[in-house]
């Protein structure tokens, strides 16, 4: 697959350098791409005929999860060390965060999204499981791609996940609690509450608590739309990611960074390749 939409951008002699998209996108996610892939064979580029046009296979499915926010100080551990993490970092397999009275949000490569509310620890064991130690998270699943499992371990009960939605899962402060309960709350999708003694079915609406001595309750209803200030921070920075201006423009592989389109730069009409993106850069 070849994509023909192109950023242009003004050189310093004035003639039109013409860039990717995609490594624009890549570009947005930060210097910590190169870092993370360093030593990795580039993917196979292909060429149009024309010499100053570029088209590149879609790669899209490569790029890693990174840290889409960060409001507040938070803490990243990779491989026995503890550092302050930062917007736009890669995230590795066996990678832990956590917030103390902050938040953060993590961008997967489909476009979902998994946000941490405050004090709340996460381990990314792998692309699509994670393991969460304390806190509460607002996992949103963008669509399906092939075949969709996403998996929250706790030690009250997992989370199966199977089709795209909004899930909220929290699991109360372990400390010197012998039985934490583990809940799932679906806002839209559904999935499965399990532990080693039975299992519940979740459907869109409902909600199901879990403890390690006893099967997952019933699904029981609860009221979506009352949303508190967590729930209003997730919305805003789906928001802020939609980029309605830019997703107009953008291919669909794209689209989740079509916020960081609006925010940095402009779109205008350039013949003969139509909708053309300008980044915003200073003077000079």
């Amino acid at each position: 697959m070849t994509w023909n939409f192109k950023v242009r951008h003004r050189s310093p002699a004035g003639s039109p350098l013409l860039i990717p998209a995609t490594t624009v996108a890549l570009l947005l996610a930060g210097p910590a791409y190169r870092a993370a892939t360093a030593g990795q064979t580039a993917p196979p580029r292909t060429y149009s005929t024309s010499a100053d046009v570029e088209t590149i296979q879609d790669f899209t499915g490569e790029i890693p999860a990174h840290l889409s926010v960060v409001d507040g100080p938070v803490t990243l551990e990779r491989e026995g060390r503890a550092e302050a993490a930062e917007a736009n970092i890669i995230l590795l397999a066996g990678d832990r965060l956590r917030t103390a009275r902050s938040r953060a949000e993590v961008l997967f490569a489909d476009g979902s999204s998994l946000a941490l509310d405050d004090y709340t620890t996460i381990d990314l064991l792998d692309a699509s499981l994670m393991r969460l130690v304390v806190g509460r998270t607002r996992l949103q699943i963008a669509r399906a791609t092939g075949d969709l499992e996403y998996r929250v371990d706790s030690i009250s009960g997992s989370a199966l996940i199977r089709t795209p939605g909004d899930y909220r899962l929290s699991l109360a402060d372990a400390r010197g609690a012998t039985n934490p309960e583990f809940e799932l709350a679906v806002l839209r999708g559904s999935a499965d509450l399990v532990n080693d003694l039975g299992r519940t079915a979740v459907r869109a609406g409902a909600r199901a608590v879990s403890v390690a001595t006893a099967a997952p309750s019933p699904a029981l209803v609860f009221n979506v739309a009352l949303n508190d200030s967590f729930d209003r921070w997730t919305m805003d920075q789906r928001q802020a990611r939609m980029g309605y201006q830019s997703a107009q423009y953008l291919p669909t592989e794209i689209s989740y960074y079509s916020g960081a389109f609006d925010t940095s730069g402009s779109w205008e009409y350039y013949q003969p390749y139509g909708y053309v993106w300008y980044p915003t850069v200073p003077v000079g």
